[in-house]
């Protein structure tokens, strides 16, 4: 959106990024590797800079993210700190105090691309109970409040029913104020953000005024809870010992990427840009998607121990690289979503697909 808003960014610790901050090595001090700044540097209020940080953010510059402005309106959407549970005092810092252009401007494909993502999500979870970030095995039996919720302002969405708004009001009256008290593990964190972009998305899909003014008054919710996955993330094992551990983190995963993807979409809608393009860059990406299919052939999971996770610029990068060398290979959904951009920064074969599949009802 704009510089009004105040993000914190947990960057993936990948492989090319485990140097601490210059501040803390010069120090000799350990660095907990946040960004902008790490909590270190922000307590003594000094520059913080990590090696290689510039290589990822320079060749976004030329990548358009989105599409045409909305309105020039300015609203005040600073964060408030989390909860002292998470332990996340004083992490909370602006994004434009990153040493590199953080407005990045997207064409009107790209943003056609988003929003056709978007509007696919709450139609497929309302016939088909799925969607690019919320796995099957959550959506059987079972049904966690939030996402049950959820599915049934989908369906009234989908049919456009006059009740859609009144309903969902209700159910994110109910979300707000009882999520919290069940934030002691990663999947009730994760349950209560699917749910809320779910609810997020549907009112910025609405041509009703009202309804996108009541979305961005949700967005810090949005992005405090979505900090919280966050944290909670980091906290799960490094390697996942069974095919339920690893579709818990694959979902955090790819919730994390759209919430900030849908912000992103709604920065474009109403300022023309979105400031979210560095955020998104260093937030963690698995190279093992085609696991997310796999849940009636658990058996071909065994032997697989060790994640495969990059940043999501490094995740683009080896797409470019191993599409210039041996063409390109098959990819899900959500990495198609991912990968809509090309090098040159236009929508690629797979947003111009999904976006004709969407026009002729393919989709």
């Amino acid at each position: 959106m704009n510089s009004d808003i105040t993000l914190t960014a947990l960057m993936h610790h990948s492989q090319t990024r485990r140097k601490a901050c210059e501040q803390c090595v010069r120090g000799k001090r350990r660095c907990d590797l946040l960004v902008p700044r790490c909590s270190r540097c922000a307590k003594r209020r000094v520059d913080c800079e990590y090696a290689g940080v510039k290589d990822v953010l320079e060749p976004l510059q030329s990548a358009p993210f989105c599409g045409p402005a909305r309105s020039t309106r300015s609203t005040n959407l600073t964060i408030e700190p989390l909860s002292k549970t998470f332990e996340l005092q004083e992490l909370l810092f602006p994004l434009n105090s990153i040493d590199s252009p953080v407005r990045v401007a997207h064409t009107p494909l790209q943003f056609n691309y988003l929003t056709t993502y978007f509007r696919i999500s709450i139609r497929s979870l309302a016939l088909q109970s799925r969607t690019f970030f919320i796995h099957p095995s959550f959506l059987r039996n079972l049904i966690p409040t939030p996402l049950e919720s959820a599915i049934s302002v989908c369906a009234l969405s989908t049919l456009n029913s006059p009740s859609t708004f009144d309903v969902l009001d209700s159910y994110l009256k109910t979300l707000i104020t009882s999520s919290p008290a069940t934030f002691y593990s990663p999947s009730t964190i994760l349950f209560s953000v699917q749910a809320l972009i779910i609810f997020q998305t549907i009112r910025l899909l609405s041509s009703d005024e009202r309804r996108l003014l009541h979305a961005e008054a949700n967005f810090p919710l949005l992005n405090t809870w979505t900090i919280a996955l966050q944290t909670a993330y980091f906290s799960l094992p490094s390697d996942s010992t069974s095919y339920k551990d690893w579709v818990l983190k694959e979902s955090v995963r790819r919730t994390i990427l759209t919430s900030v993807l849908l912000r992103s979409m709604y920065g474009t809608l109403r300022d023309g840009y979105t400031d979210l393009v560095p955020l998104l860059a260093s937030l963690p990406v698995s190279s093992n998607g085609k696991f997310w299919e796999l849940e009636r052939n658990e058996s071909r999971w065994e032997g697989v121990r060790k994640e495969e996770v990059s940043t999501y610029w490094e995740f683009v990068g080896a797409w470019i690289s191993e599409s210039a060398s041996n063409g390109k290979s098959e990819k899900g959904e959500f990495e198609r979503v991912l990968l809509c951009l090309e090098e040159d920064g236009k929508v690629g074969e797979a947003g111009r697909e999904l976006i004709s599949n969407v026009k002729f009802g393919a989709l």
